[in-house]
């Protein structure tokens, strides 16, 4: 949840809180389905909403120079490590 603190307070503070919560919906629906047809009803968590966030402003700030948010080369690490370790 840290961590989602610090990429939607990101995203809020260089777009709008309208963004930011149509991001978190729309990436919400979409892992929240794709986790309950990989497992069944039994799952929980804001993973796939903070890698589905995460994934968003990473590539937004790599290909799209317009975007404005350029993630710590130290946080896309520790994300993707614990991704791997997870």
């Amino acid at each position: 949840m840290f961590a989602l603190w610090i990429l939607g307070r990101a995203m809020e503070m260089q777009r709008r809180g309208l963004a930011l919560a149509g991001l978190v919906v729309i990436v919400g629906v979409i892992s929240n389905l794709a986790e309950y047809w990989e497992s069944g009803p039994r799952f929980g968590g804001m993973s796939g909403v903070l890698y589905g966030l995460f994934g968003y402003m990473w590539m937004q700030g790599r290909f799209n120079p317009k975007f404005g948010i350029h993630l710590p080369r130290s946080l896309i690490n520790t994300l993707l490590v614990w991704f791997v370790i997870c």
